[in-house]
Parts: C-alpha cells; sequence; structure tokens
C-alpha cells in the first residue's frame, strides 16, 4: 500500500532537518507557544525544524517565525470527533507523514502530544526514521493511551511526572524510555516586554489588592472556585472594615467565559472581577502592579506561567497538586493551598500583607526560573534526547518489538479484567439494592 511512497527512504542520510508534527486546537496557549520557543532554539543551535499542525493559529505564528511548516487537517482514528470512525482519514495521515519524512529526510521525527502519534509512529516504523514523543498533558484513560499508540513508542519525553503518570500503571515501563524535561521559559525575550499597571486603567487606588489570573478560560483552569472564594473573602471583608476586599484579573478567553460572568452577577461580586480577554503581553502585566498571580487549576501538567510570575517577581498562589508543586515550592517559591478547600485558599491570600516572607519567597523564585527552566538547559536537554532516541532506534530489534508487543498485550489483559471486575461489583451493588 505505501510501497511507492517509501522508494529512496530506505537509507536516510545524516541530516539537521527535525520534523515536528504538533495536533491540537486552533489557539496559541501553553504547548504552542513551547513548540515555538523550541523551533526558534534549534534553528540557533544549527537544525533545521519543519512542523506539521492541523492548527490555522500557529500556521499563521510559524509563518511569522519562518520556521518551514505544514498545515491539513487531523484526525483522530477512535477519538471523540465526528470522524473517529474514519480509516482512511488515518491512512491519509500515514501516507503525508510518510511524504513529509521522504521531502524533509529528518534525523528524527519529534511527535508533540499523543494524537500524531497515532499515525506517525506507522510512518516512522514503515521509513524507519528515529522519533521522540512528547507529552504536554495526561492521558488518564487506557482506551486512549492504546488507541493513541503510546505504549508503542520507543521514548516518551514528559513534561513533568504528572504528564507521564498513567504510563506507570499500564506496566510496560521495562520495555520504554522515559524522560522528564521540563519545559523552559525565554527570560530574555519575556524581559523585554514592558510592565504595565492596571490598578489605574481599572480604576482602582494603588494600595487596592488586585489578584491576577492568567490561562484558558476553561473548567479545567477552575476560575468558578476562585470566584466563590473571592465572594467568601469579601463578604467577610466587608464585615470587618479593617480589612480591604480583593479584586482578580482573568487574562484569558475560552469556553466559560460567559459562565462565569453569569456567576459574578450571581454572586454580586462583579466589581471585583475584570475579565481581559487573551492578551500578547501577559508577562507584562505580571510586572505590572498586580499584588499576585492566582492559580485555581484542578488539574495540571506542568504551570508554564507560574514559573513565569517567578521569572516576574510576582508573588504565587496556587494548588498543591502534581503538574504544580514541581513547578512551585512550597514555602519557597510560593504558597500551595490545599485543593478545593476555600478556607486553605483565603488564608493564602491573606498571607499576602506578610511582606518579608513574600520577598524572600520571590527572591527564591526568581533565582530558580532562571535556573531550573532555563531554555539553554532545555535545548541541550532536548538535543540529549534526540540524540538517546536515535540510539534507541538503531538498537531496536525485532525481539524488543516483539517483548513490547507482549507487554501491551499483558496491559491490556490486565485493564479487560479490571474492567470486567468493577462491571461484576456494579451489578452485585444493583442486585443487593433491588433485595
Amino acid at each position: 500500500m505505501f510501497d511507492q511512497l517509501l522508494e529512496s527512504t530506505r537509507a536516510l542520510p545524516d541530516s539537521s532537518a527535525i520534523l515536528l508534527v504538533h495536533y491540537g486546537d486552533d489557539w496559541l496557549r501553553g504547548s504552542e507557544h513551547c513548540l515555538l520557543d523550541l523551533c526558534l532554539a534549534l534553528k540557533k543551535q544549527g537544525f533545521s525544524p519543519i512542523v506539521w499542525c492541523n492548527a490555522q493559529t500557529l500556521s499563521d505564528a510559524l509563518k511569522s517565525h519562518n520556521v518551514p511548516h505544514h498545515c491539513s487537517e487531523m484526525h483522530i482514528f477512535l477519538g471523540y470527533q465526528k470522524k473517529r470512525y474514519d480509516l482512511y482519514a488515518w491512512y491519509t495521515q500515514v501516507k503525508t507523514g510518510i511524504q513529509l519524512i521522504k521531502k524533509y529526510r529528518p534525523a528524527l521525527v519529534h511527535i508533540n502530544s499523543a494524537a500524531p502519534c497515532q499515525w506517525m509512529q506507522a510512518a516512522c516504523l514503515l521509513t524507519k526514521t528515529p522519533s521522540i514523543t512528547q507529552l504536554h498533558a495526561h492521558y488518564g484513560t487506557f482506551k486512549d493511551r492504546l488507541t493513541l499508540g503510546l505504549h508503542f513508542c520507543n521514548i516518551i519525553m514528559g513534561v513533568s511526572h504528572a504528564a507521564i503518570r498513567a504510563l506507570d500503571r499500564d506496566g510496560i515501563n521495562r520495555q520504554q524510555t522515559r524522560i522528564i524535561l521540563p519545559n523552559a521559559i525565554d527570560a530574555l525575550a519575556l524581559q523585554q516586554q514592558p510592565p504595565i499597571p492596571i490598578k489605574k486603567a481599572l480604576g482602582l487606588k494603588q494600595d487596592a489588592i488586585l489578584l491576577l489570573s492568567v490561562g484558558s478560560v476553561i473548567k479545567r483552569k477552575g476560575h468558578q472556585f476562585l470566584l466563590n472564594a473571592l465572594c467568601t473573602l469579601n463578604a467577610s471583608a466587608t464585615l470587618n472594615h479593617h480589612r480591604k476586599p480583593y479584586y482578580v484579573a482573568i487574562i484569558g478567553d475560552g469556553e466559560e467565559l460567559d459562565s462565569l460572568k453569569a456567576q459574578c452577577d450571581a454572586l454580586n461580586i462583579t466589581e471585583y472581577v475584570f475579565f481581559l480577554g487573551n492578551q500578547d503581553n501577559a508577562f507584562g502585566y505580571m510586572l505590572g502592579d498586580a499584588d499576585a498571580l492566582i492559580s485555581t487549576a484542578i488539574d495540571e501538567v506542568f504551570g508554564l506561567v507560574l514559573a513565569e510570575a517567578n521569572l516576574a517577581k510576582i508573588p504565587v498562589i496556587a494548588p498543591n497538586i502534581k503538574g504544580i508543586n514541581s513547578v512551585i515550592k512550597q514555602h519557597k517559591t510560593g504558597l500551595l493551598y490545599t485543593p478545593n478547600n476555600s478556607l486553605s485558599l483565603q488564608k493564602a491570600l491573606l498571607s499576602l500583607s506578610q511582606h518579608a516572607c513574600w520577598q524572600v519567597r520571590v527572591s527564591r523564585g526568581y533565582y530558580r526560573a532562571l535556573t531550573t527552566f532555563n531554555s539553554h538547559n532545555h535545548i541541550y536537554g532536548i538535543v540529549q534526547a534526540y540524540e538517546q532516541a536515535i540510539e534507541i532506534h538503531h538498537n531496536n530489534t525485532l525481539l524488543t518489538r516483539f517483548k513490547k508487543w507482549l507487554f501491551v498485550c499483558q496491559a491490556i489483559k490486565k485493564w479487560a479484567f479490571k474492567k470486567n471486575l468493577l462491571a461484576h461489583c456494579i451489578i452485585n451493588k444493583k442486585t443487593a439494592a433491588i433485595k
């Protein structure tokens, strides 16, 4: 089926080209910004990045940065979209992957999210091209990990342990190399943004307490919890005339925007909440006169904006969950409150008046942002991972592939047993309830 496409790709020459394949929504958020930064860093190191993506917004951004790219629709077989049973769409994407490998002859394919694994694993296998998969999200459903082909990857690079923790439960650790490499921030580029004081623009006094929330306005970010906590906190401030009310400025856009505005009306806190929409210079707002950056995320894999806040020398308050506590160190570079605990969040917010403690945390956070999340260290780690992926590819034999298939079959058997056991438990409970 792929014979004609495979001609002249049997023995790829040494190349500085890296083909990066990205699947995502039509926006520029965390993983997209990281991809853009990586492309620019690779170019500085003498590599030639080429990107295949499915989003026009990312395509436009790549064009503005003079990064060669190819943009086309991508559909996940057995996914959650309309064409989830379209096997021909999957075949077409494998075919496109082979054509791009044949055209650019990359030294390696960097699969920048789990979805493209489904067709790029096949394209790389057929063209004998090394590949590495980078995960920016947590894939908690076994069905997704299996159908996307994560178990068949030779090497997986997670931006945090939260990104790869679900794979640990599947029992194929010995047949797969895994690396944890945190995302990086381009400190020099970010620090070129001028500070944006917004209190005056919002009609607030200079001594007002303004919290900044930066990120997509989606359920996973937990803005609803933030607004409820704000309502409770300001209600007690009304009774205690010595306490100042808190204000929140939300930078970002998303599907929950209208719902949050309605919630503000229902809680009667509209005067305390400001929706600023998407801002290209969000870091400039962090450098401004806001008093703290607040996160109420329910689930997070890597809190990139929190590392940026450390760089901006602004206090950080966030939930103590995986993906965040690997970025912010409790009591050292910020304060982590108990997830979904309003009293814990309120206590953390009230601590903002303890200026001496926060000065130490802010200084430590700034140092950690410059060192741990340094872009130079990150690209060095990426290049090392590429070299490791190429070495693993060359050492990959039929025996190692057979062992991997064996372990995958065992993982499926284990999952099916648990599923069957759970179904029996549910049936027994229903039977007992009827009796």
